[in-house]
């Protein structure tokens, strides 16, 4: 992805930001290990996801150089069956309680 490399509107330089999550991520392997922590078989959530189409999105929000010009994205739940985002002193993952909103 290219973006740019100051907030300055005159500077035309560009900088590039290279993914760097693996091609093909095991998914379902994750999924494998969260049913044997809870004590469920190694495979036991695959048959919920073997006749459909699924995919895997790893999150990890970015420390933003010029925060003033970040858009950002707004409330949404998220469609997949496990969200995994890396955590660290940037924070962003926000969560609040269906009953109460707290």
């Amino acid at each position: 992805m290219l973006v740019p490399a100051s907030p300055d509107f005159d500077d035309k330089e560009l900088k590039r930001l290279l993914n760097q999550w693996p091609e093909n991520p095991k998914d379902l392997r994750l999924m494998g290990l969260i049913a044997l922590s809870l004590g469920l078989r190694e495979h036991w959530f695959y048959r919920y996801f073997k006749d459909s189409t699924s995919f895997i999105r790893l999150t990890h929000y970015l420390r933003c150089p010029f925060p003033n010009l970040a858009l950002g994205i707004g409330r949404h739940k998220d469609g997949g069956a496990l969200t995994v985002l890396y955590q660290d002193e940037v924070g962003g993952l926000e969560v609040k309680c269906k009953t109460d909103g707290e």
